[in-house]
Order: C-alpha cells, then structure tokens, then sequence
C-alpha cells in the first residue's frame, strides 16, 4: 500500500514539476490540475478499495497528506510566481 502512495506522489511531483516548468503557458496549468485531479482521485479509489476489503477504519497516513497539500500549494504559489514575472517582462 505504501509503494502505491509513494508512487503516486512521485506522478504528482512529476506533474507539478512539468506545470512549474510550462507555468507561462496554459500547458502548464492542465498539466498541474490533472497531477493534483489524479491523486484525488487515486486517494478516493484507495479508501473505496479498503472500505471494500472489510476495513473501515482506514485512512491516509499523516505523511502522505502532509507531502500532498505540501506539493500542491508549494507548487501553485511557484506557477504563481513564474506566470506573474513573465506578464511583468512584457
């Protein structure tokens, strides 16, 4: 289960990294909104999938939520930035 998660925040980093890079463009905020969409999604199917083995008690550890809203907002608050300095230059 924990490869899974890591996994899938590796994808998400991946996504965010790429939207970072293309941020001047609108590429790059698809690219960031499907990153952050998939994980959603993924995190719902994973509770789904654990609700269905029998465990109802489960939920995200600490660290993946922390890890998640952390590359989520640190990578928003860079597109931000990134887009911002390239309308300044023009």
């Amino acid at each position: 289960m924990t490869k899974l998660l890591v996994g899938s925040l590796v994808v998400l980093l991946l996504l965010v990294i790429l939207g970072i890079i293309l941020a001047k463009k609108t590429a790059g905020w698809i690219l960031y909104a499907c990153g952050a969409g998939a994980e959603v999604l993924f995190i719902s199917s994973l509770r789904t999938q654990q609700a269905l083995a029998g465990d109802l008690e489960w939920s995200l550890p600490m660290g993946c939520r922390i890890a998640f809203y952390l590359i989520v907002f640190a990578g928003g608050a860079a597109m931000l930035y990134r887009r911002s300095k390239a309308l300044d230059q023009k």
